[in-house]
């Protein structure tokens, strides 16, 4: 059975966080992290918070150890996803979304007032 991370605030953090559930302004996402942490640090299990705030167990241990490793900072952004594989920034890929546009908007098939996802592929 794994242990998990013993958060400790200190009064600083415990306000921001505080000040992050109260915000209007702030993403959902950021307000529902900072419930984690406090709940957390109040000595709630992963499991009375996750059935607190109706989320899984997992993404409760998941920010509750990054806030572990890194502190404020690694709640208030998410991990970068990795590299554009072949994406929107490929020639082949330009090429082919500005035939779409042009086909979607410029040009109507002989046969209908409109393509169809099928006509179109």
């Amino acid at each position: 059975m794994r242990i998990a991370a013993t958060i400790d605030l200190s009064v600083k953090e415990r306000k921001t966080l505080q000040q992050y559930v109260r915000s209007r302004t702030i993403p959902v996402k950021l307000i529902e992290r900072s419930k984690i942490i406090l709940l957390a640090s109040d000595g709630a299990t992963n499991q009375a918070i996750a059935r607190k705030l109706g989320i899984t167990e997992n993404k409760v241990g998941r920010w509750r150890n990054r806030y572990a490793e890194g502190g404020l900072k690694t709640i208030e952004k998410d991990r970068p996803r990795g590299k554009n594989h072949g994406g929107k920034k490929t020639a082949t890929q330009t090429r082919l979304r500005n035939k779409v546009i042009y086909l979607t908007t410029q040009d109507t098939p002989q046969v209908a007032t409109h393509r169809s996802t099928r006509t179109l592929a």
